[in-house]
């Protein structure tokens, strides 16, 4: 037996557009910027920035570590930044897609 897609994969993936596949990739965009919010707020109590003083080898090694997690953490919120805004302009498609669909909107006839 086969597992079906989520809706917003089929969505993202070009299938015909619903109103509930509009609504579900709105709900995915809400909670990929609350993710990324939250991130961008923890990293800097994840990684505080190192203060030099440290002179043994286990606290240089200590450091260097804590600047590669705080590198890739970073890196990590700017994906979560691009995810956001390619969510967003297939949700923009979606939508032009589910109004042609389905005819002009209301509010444009």
């Amino acid at each position: 037996m086969q597992d079906t897609p989520p809706p917003v994969a089929l969505a993202l993936a070009g299938r015909t557009v619903t109103p509930e596949l509009v609504d579900a990739a709105r709900r995915h965009l809400v909670m990929l910027r609350a993710l990324h919010e939250e991130m961008r707020l923890t990293v800097p109590a994840l990684c505080p920035p190192g203060s030099g003083a440290w002179r043994s080898a286990a606290a240089d090694h200590y450091g260097e570590r804590l600047d590669y997690l705080r590198t890739r953490l970073v890196g990590a919120l700017g994906c979560l930044s691009d995810a956001s805004a390619a969510l967003e302009e297939r949700i923009r498609r979606m939508q032009a897609q589910l109004d042609a669909q389905l005819g002009a909107p209301l509010d444009e006839r």
